[in-house]
């Protein structure tokens, strides 16, 4: 069962998914504020963030997909993008939120190794997550992480505490 994100427990250590990222960078998300919250939290050591470089590969994808949505007036961004490849050299908001969230304090950024994606794979065929997630569940299990701050419930199959907002 998800848990608002508010009551995690202060000295906590708590990964932290790309949808957390994503809302709060997004001043017009109805979650941005628990999630700017959340990560404010971190940044001032209250709680000890997690996340991975497959997370920011995908952050900085959606952020990239927002702005060309939003800039271009575009229903499929990703295909408008892989027509134009150019428009992709004028975005702004991906590289600026993609650097705000290497510059937060006591958030550590853990790569993926082979193990880890075997380990995904397993997960993946005995819970049924989708992989990329099934990575995030095999990255926390080899870091010791028992908690994620996520807006996907799917990670309720696993034996994660999963904190939403």
């Amino acid at each position: 069962m998800r848990v608002s994100l508010e009551l995690i427990h202060d000295g906590s250590t708590v990964f932290v998914d790309s949808n957390i990222f994503v809302y709060g960078a997004d001043t017009t998300s109805r979650r941005y504020q628990a999630c700017k919250n959340l990560l404010e939290r971190v940044a001032r050591g209250g709680l000890s963030g997690v996340t991975s470089t497959s997370v920011l590969t995908e952050v900085f994808h959606v952020t990239s997909m927002m702005e060309v949505s939003k800039r271009f007036k575009r229903a499929d961004p990703e295909g408008f993008a892989k027509k134009n490849p150019d428009i992709l050299k004028q975005l702004k908001s991906p590289l600026a939120v993609f650097n705000s969230i290497l510059s937060i304090p006591n958030l550590e950024i853990v790569g993926e190794s082979t193990q880890i994606v075997s380990e995904a794979a397993r997960m993946a065929l005995e819970t049924g997550l989708l992989i990329t997630d099934a990575k995030i569940a095999a990255t926390c299990k080899a870091a010791g992480v028992q908690s994620i701050a996520t807006n996907d419930r799917d990670f309720e199959r696993v034996s994660l505490k999963v904190w939403g907002p």
